[in-house]
């Protein structure tokens, strides 16, 4: 992230899918809620904007997930 910041560094775009452990494994994302929830954080440490996105409808989705 130093690298980063130090060349201008101001935005990065992911597609996180969802908040939702269960969800991130069946659409086989390989990560972690508490991942995601670090490497935000460490973008916030460093003044970097998180642009994320989410797919809101999954079959199995509940009211409680959102």
């Amino acid at each position: 992230m130093q690298a980063g910041e130090r060349n201008g560094l101001i935005c990065l775009s992911s597609g996180i899918e969802s908040v939702v452990q269960s969800t991130l494994d069946k659409v086989n994302k390989r990560l972690s809620v508490e991942e995601v929830e670090c490497k935000l954080k460490l973008m916030r440490d460093y003044d970097i904007l998180a642009l994320v996105s989410f797919i809101v409808g999954f079959p199995w989705d509940t009211a409680e997930d959102y």
